[in-house]
């Protein structure tokens, strides 16, 4: 789904800010990736985002080898949701995260934080920058395909818990309903919706990190289809998805 009003034709990429030109000139990766990989042509519909919320209806005016000129059409300014939505996630096994981080940005969640907790299998074992680039590098895509007008923010790599933070966390031995515990908050710039690992947090964890623990309903979900199912459910309760 997509906002009404906003422009739902064509690729739909991230630039730059370029103030307000008539015309840009879109080049790097994603001029590449338009004129080689997509192989868009003159006359084509497209619409971009320059991250700070702003979104452009536009057409293509010119194709190079690797770069595209398009001419800008109408524009458009989202306000930046408040409160924002952060997830965060235990690292999972495996490639797990590139999965979460997918999903979460598709369903738009402004932050991923991944951590490491006690039950935590995968360490980063100094790969930690080479992770973040990757999961950044995931997001944008995910981006550009569900037309968001920003990309989400993927934090380093910390740990557990997150001082300070407002929210929820999904624990298997909670007996409050997400939706319960979601309306009992107080207000914040920020809600944080956490996930823990394959074996979820331990009683102490849940305990020290000042969240409000919370259930999903009885069955026992995956650590990455529960912090998407989470994050869903907490920006339906924030009035963002409709």
């Amino acid at each position: 789904m997509t906002r009404p009003g906003l422009p739902t034709r064509g690729h739909h990429v991230f630039v730059p800010p370029f103030g307000d030109a008539d015309r840009v000139v879109v080049d790097g990766d994603e001029g590449h990736h338009l004129a080689g990989v997509l192989r868009v042509r003159a006359g084509q519909p497209v619409s971009l985002a320059d991250g700070s919320g702003a979104v452009f209806a536009a057409e293509v005016e010119d194709v190079d080898r690797r770069s595209v000129t398009v001419r800008i059409g109408q524009r458009y300014h989202l306000p930046r949701p408040s409160p924002s939505l952060c997830v965060v996630q235990s690292l999972p096994k495996g490639k797990k995260m590139e999965e979460v981080v997918q999903r979460l940005t598709e369903v738009g969640v402004d932050r991923i934080r991944p951590v490491v907790s006690e039950r935590t299998v995968k360490r980063p074992d100094g790969k930690a920058d080479r992770l973040q680039d990757r999961w950044e590098a995931i997001a944008r895509a995910a981006a550009q395909q569900s037309r968001r007008a920003r990309l989400p923010v993927i934090d380093p790599i910390g740990e557990w818990p997150v001082p300070g933070a407002v929210g929820v966390v999904l624990w298997e031995e909670a007996v409050l309903p997400l939706s319960e515990a979601v309306r009992g908050l107080p207000e914040a710039p920020e809600i944080v919706v956490a996930v823990g690992p394959e074996g979820g947090f331990t009683p102490r964890e849940v305990e020290a990190s000042g969240l409000t623990p919370c259930a999903l309903g009885p069955s026992i979900l995956r650590t990455e289809t529960a912090g998407v199912v989470g994050a869903s459910l907490v920006a339906h309760l924030l009035g963002r998805m409709g």
